[in-house]
């Protein structure tokens, strides 16, 4: 016996029932009011910080030592954090051309919460007129972290010009990286010599695990 079933929802905001299409396979068509990101900044979950004071890079990729660290400190069953982008605003070199880059390190393991070293009102909301940060990030400078693999986020900047040292630094990571409760992520100025120094931020989302990974 062949059964022929409709299957309906609601419009949004009204009582009105609407049939649902599907693929030849079954699959059901959707469309998204907007990016994730562009929703994600509406619901007032996106949030960027810099730090206050510029320091110094470092000439080698890095150890045991980070710039910065976001750490996330929700409890077990609290937000996840998607880093959206990470920064810098470079401030000195020395008397020669530089290059610099970010490098990044995503902690493997929970660990032990690290030390607030960033005020929380430095945290700022992407979703203007959004109010003062009431999340649960720590923000560790010249943390000492396990070396998880360093590599880098970004490609190198130059100053071109050995009197400027005003130069900068923006990436997209689209995601790729992911900080479950009390784990850690790392940055840190890679530059030619520790005579650039520079002031390393990010933007990330807070969001509930079902919105990555489903139930």
């Amino acid at each position: 016996m062949d059964i022929n079933a409709i299957l309906q929802g609601f419009a949004k905001n009204t009582s009105k029932a609407v049939n649902l299409a599907t693929t030849p396979g079954g699959a059901l068509y959707t469309a998204g009011y907007g990016s994730n990101i562009a929703r994600w900044v509406a619901e007032g979950k996106g949030y960027r910080v810099i730090e206050a004071t510029a320091t110094a890079g470092v000439a080698a990729l890095p150890t045991v030592t980070a710039g910065l660290t976001i750490q996330n400190g929700e409890p077990d069953n609290g937000k996840w954090y998607v880093v959206h982008s990470v920064f810098a605003s470079f401030e000195a070199s020395a008397a020669a051309v530089e290059s610099a880059y970010i490098a990044h390190c995503v902690g493997m393991n929970r660990v032990a919460a690290a030390t607030q070293d960033l005020a929380l009102t430095s945290v700022k909301p992407l979703l203007a007129g959004a109010g003062p940060y009431s999340g649960l990030a720590i923000l560790d400078l010249g943390a000492t972290v396990v070396d998880d693999l360093w590599m880098p986020a970004t490609s190198h900047v130059s100053n071109l010009v050995a009197s400027n040292g005003e130069f900068s630094l923006y990436k997209e990571l689209d995601g790729i990286v992911v900080i479950k409760p009390k784990a850690q992520y790392s940055l840190e100025i890679c530059a030619t010599t520790t005579g650039v120094t520079g002031r390393l931020g990010l933007a990330w989302f807070e969001v509930d695990r079902e919105e990555l990974i489903g139930a």
